[in-house]
């Protein structure tokens, strides 16, 4: 079993967890009182380097309710890779893995960045920290044209550069999406992709929010557990990589009987 700050606003169903879209706010909440705590406020930047954990999908929510632009970093970045997009971002608080926690303290020395953790098992300190705070947090107001977040570039003719994301341009994509795509509640997003690019994360998780729709998240690519959770879902996003695994994987028809 795993343990999380929102541990009361989770519930048991077999051997898995669930969170309701309310529990979802309730932590959202609880994260986004942490950050004001510790002196954060609009437009500051927070950066994010851990495995993916419903827990880390509330901090990406605490940070758009509270107005902090949001950079996810890819978690094979090595510590002097993150300490360019620290730097670079002016972030002031990094949310990393206690695994990574003493390395990257050490390239960071130099800098003032605040530093909190989260596992992939929903433990950390930033959990510690949200178990003390309140289930309510007042948004903070935005316009369309705030900075909600960042995402660096691949940086293939130089260093990557931050791409600057808008309130509305997330807003409006997502949106688009659940028109085009006809996603409503009655639906379930098989979720597998990373959520430190753009299409696991303000694709998918941003629809799946607004449509008020079913998110079954796996912590990673798996062809077994992908195939074993596909009669649970109705809809499954992917990348080309995830189809021809598919296809080397599922039965001929023969073997179909």
């Amino acid at each position: 079993s795993r343990s999380s700050a929102a541990s009361d606003v989770y519930k048991r169903q077999t051997d898995d967890k669930v969170i309701t879209h309310g529990g979802f706010v309730v932590m959202a909440a609880r994260l986004a009182n942490v950050f004001k705590s510790l002196g954060l406020k609009k437009g500051d930047r927070l950066a994010i380097q851990v495995e993916k954990s419903v827990t880390a999908l509330c901090i990406y929510a605490a940070c758009v309710q509270s107005g902090i632009i949001f950079l996810p970093l890819n978690t094979g970045y090595t510590a002097n890779e993150i300490k360019y997009f620290i730097k670079d971002s002016g972030s002031k608080l990094l949310v990393c893995d206690d695994e990574k926690l003493s390395e990257i303290k050490i390239t960071l020395q130099d800098t003032e960045i605040e530093l909190l953790t989260l596992n992939e098992d929903e433990t950390g300190s930033i959990v510690e920290l949200a178990k003390k705070q309140k289930n309510k947090f007042e948004t903070v107001k935005t316009t369309k044209n705030d900075l909600a977040a960042f995402l660096y570039t691949s940086g293939t003719t130089g260093r990557s550069k931050g791409a600057m994301l808008t309130q509305n341009n997330l807003l409006s994509n997502a949106k688009t999406l659940v028109d085009y795509w006809q996603f409503d509640n009655k639906d379930t997003l098989l979720h597998a992709l990373p959520i430190f690019h753009t299409h696991g994360l303000f694709v998918a998780i941003n629809v799946s929010l607004i449509s008020g729709s079913k998110i079954i998240l796996m912590p990673r690519f798996n062809v077994d557990e992908l195939i074993n959770n596909i009669p649970k879902a109705t809809v499954l996003m992917g990348v080309p990589t995830f189809y021809t695994c598919l296809l080397y994987t599922s039965p001929s028809p023969r073997d179909r009987g």
